[in-house]
């Protein structure tokens, strides 16, 4: 089995990120996708929700999708989160499986200040997304890293909390659950809904 580990700070899940994982799954890049929302990133500071608020809007976006798993171990560890100990330990896991994984251009052109890159090469292949105006490590073909370059899907998560503290909510590009979640909990400043609708965890 091919399994592909899809991490970041999804602060919060939208469509983006959900297309990313149906494109890997309908395209036959893996079988599985560990989708692992990060604790307390080395690189990045000041998520906007907390750890298990971004860790509930990831289930309420993917409930129910098959051959797709949120884990939680990042979410829940004290410290900041590495990949490479995450990928480690999903690989000793599930013994004998391949692991992809999962990154934006940016990310990639960022991969040799990360904990033990080398080691990250060793056990999973990259799956780079292309993503306009960030060019693709040159690196990337030496590694047999796998380039999606017609894969591109524009949606800011900085853009999004934006619009949600300005008092927008139709027309967002977040799962609806996601977006139920958000305003029932007040995230980003956003108002809560006049209609109600279904309690969220």
């Amino acid at each position: 089995m091919i399994r592909a580990l899809y991490g970041g700070s999804f602060d919060p899940f939208h469509e983006g990120h959900l297309a990313v994982v149906n494109h890997l799954l309908d395209h036959g890049l893996c079988d599985h996708v560990h989708v692992v929302p990060a604790g307390l990133s080395p690189f990045k500071h000041g998520n906007e929700a907390s750890p298990d608020q971004r860790l509930a809007m990831a289930r309420a976006a993917l409930a129910g999708l098959p051959r797709v798993s949120v884990d939680d171990r990042e979410a829940r560890a004290d410290g900041p989160s590495w990949t490479v100990t995450t990928l480690a330990a999903l690989a000793a896991e599930h013994p004998g499986d391949a692991w992809r994984l999962v990154m934006g251009a940016d990310a990639a052109a960022g991969l040799p200040r990360w904990r033990d890159a080398d080691r990250l090469l060793v056990l999973a292949r990259l799956i780079i997304l292309a993503r306009r105006g960030q060019p693709v490590p040159d690196w990337a073909e030496n590694v047999h890293a796998v380039v999606l370059r017609d894969f591109d899907v524009p949606v800011s998560a900085t853009d999004l909390r934006r619009r949600l503290a300005a008092g927008e909510a139709d027309g967002l590009p977040l799962p609806p659950a996601v977006l139920r979640h958000i305003r029932a909990h007040g995230l980003y400043g956003a108002r809560p809904d006049p209609n109600g609708g279904p309690p969220c965890p």
